[in-house]
């Protein structure tokens, strides 16, 4: 049996990105093992995030978060 995938005809548009190779391996595993395209395992993912609240949750910058230690 083959990944699953979305119904024959449905519209959708393309998402290019580019991530870390590390992000990509774990994203492409995961949906592996759920057994669906990387393309549905992240639409799934998206889509139930906004169905929580209606939309996407704002991604924090990690970075700024850093604890600033004294000099």
């Amino acid at each position: 049996m083959g990944l699953k995938r979305r119904p024959e005809g449905t519209a959708v548009v393309q998402l290019n990105t580019r991530v870390l190779p590390t992000v990509r391996d774990a994203v492409t595993d995961a949906a592996a093992a759920s057994g669906m395209s990387v393309s549905l395992y992240i639409e799934t993912h998206f889509t139930h995030l906004m169905s929580e609240d209606g939309r996407l949750p704002r991604a924090q910058d990690l970075r700024s978060e850093l604890p600033i230690t004294a000099a």
